[in-house]
């Protein structure tokens, strides 16, 4: 009786083994499929995205590149690089930080607020390695609600003024 339950175990056992191989199958299949789409995501960044980010600024006798200057003064930050004929955008996103516009106003309520649901967006126009200063946009939404609308020269010097002064800080 023992020997007919374990012949019978063992059976069912590979029958359901039998079963599960082609589900196995599609499984790895579909681990493959997403791992090649992270890899497409992941490299689909560009060398021009990397050349860009590595722009030096020179500013107040301080020299950082792109890449310091934003991964320093936004959390989350993510980079989507559209080249065309016309203009070469680099736009950079990211989270807000504590006190980066506090110039601009910012009350303590919003200001705990936007730690949560506060979205930067920056948009620079490149062109054979140089940034055309004028042409920045700096916009800081709120979940839909636009609290900050910042275009040219001027708000990305306060950038840079607030990169460099909290770089002076934590040194």
């Amino acid at each position: 009786m023992r020997k007919l339950y374990t012949i019978l175990s063992t059976s069912m056992l590979t029958l359901c083994l039998v079963g599960c191989s082609d589900t196995l199958v599609q499984i790895k299949d579909a681990a493959s499929g997403i791992n090649s789409a992270a890899d497409q995501a992941a490299t689909a960044i560009s060398q021009d995205v990397h050349s860009i980010r590595a722009i030096e600024v020179t500013y107040n006798d301080q020299t950082f590149t792109i890449n310091d200057l934003f991964k320093s003064i936004l959390r989350d930050v993510q980079w989507h690089y559209e080249p065309s004929q016309q203009e070469n955008v680099l736009l950079i996103t990211g989270t807000w930080q504590p006190s980066l516009f506090d110039a601009y106003g910012i009350d303590q309520k919003i200001d705990n607020e936007l730690a949560v649901h506060g979205e930067v967006t920056i948009e620079l126009m490149v062109e054979e390695n140089m940034i055309h200063e004028e042409k920045t946009k700096v916009t800081l939404v709120k979940q839909t609600e636009t609290l900050l609308e910042e275009n040219g020269q001027d708000i990305l010097h306060y950038l840079y003024d607030y990169y460099t002064m909290n770089k002076i800080t934590s040194n």
